[in-house]
């Protein structure tokens, strides 16, 4: 009879680890009457305390990109670095005859600008800016 009980005890153990293997928890067992506990952790990533980068570069740059909309000759873009203001450029893009450059908005479609060129841009996040004109 007791080896019965050996065998079924192990049987138990052995479905237990593999359940706990596969959810990753802890596992708690007898053996000898001692109780024994392992922490079992299978495919887990090792926590990292690394600041994440931008899509643009490292940490605390951002980048501010020109748009012409529609129009030509766009500044090139500007590295905006984390708690600083950085100064627009003071490029204006051109368009055909009619259109007047009425300045910078960061929707494609504003129908007024938000930014003027050498005007601040604060924000620390990156950013498109679009062209508005004036018809």
């Amino acid at each position: 009879m007791e080896a019965k009980v050996r065998g079924i005890v192990s049987v138990t153990l052995a479905i237990i680890f593999v359940v706990a293997l596969t959810i990753g928890s802890t596992l708690a067992y007898m053996t000898d009457g001692e109780s024994l506990t392992q922490d079992i952790r299978v495919g887990t990533a090792p926590e990292t305390t690394a600041e994440p980068e931008t899509a643009t570069g490292p940490p605390g740059v951002y980048t501010v990109t020109y748009d012409a909309n529609g129009g030509a000759d766009a500044p090139p873009d500007d590295a905006k670095t984390q708690g600083e203001a950085l100064e627009l450029s003071w490029q204006v893009p051109v368009h055909g005859a009619g259109y007047i450059f009425a300045g910078w908005a960061a929707d494609s479609a504003a129908p007024a600008a938000q930014y003027q060129p050498g005007g601040s841009y604060t924000a620390d996040e990156s950013a498109a800016l679009y062209a508005v004109w004036i018809p």
